[in-house]
């Protein structure tokens, strides 16, 4: 259990990319992974196969979906653009209009 002063320090941000689709194997195995580490990081985990709006899966674990259309189908480009909004934010810098 985190002490309170540990509390105020904020987590640091991990970048999950991998296939989100409820019931499957491999959805199971990052969902249980993502709870483990969601102690020690925030999480966005950017889902392949995902297209809905952005949800809250647990405390630290933000979900977002992968642009599956125009040539992005595992959502790399979307990934890419997105971590530099995070690094930005990470480094005290507000995110840019896109």
């Amino acid at each position: 259990m985190p002490t309170p002063d540990r509390q105020r320090i904020a987590l640091p941000h991990l970048l999950l990319l991998g296939w989100y689709r409820p019931g499957t194997g491999f959805t199971r195995v990052l969902e249980a992974l993502a709870l483990r580490l969601s102690h020690q990081f925030r999480i966005t985990w950017c889902g392949v196969g995902y297209q809905g709006l952005p949800v809250s899966l647990a405390k630290n674990i933000l979900l977002e979906p992968t642009k599956l259309r125009g040539g992005d189908l595992v959502g790399a480009y979307g990934v890419r653009s997105r971590w530099l909004v995070l690094a930005r934010v990470g480094a005290g810098c507000r995110p840019r209009a896109q």
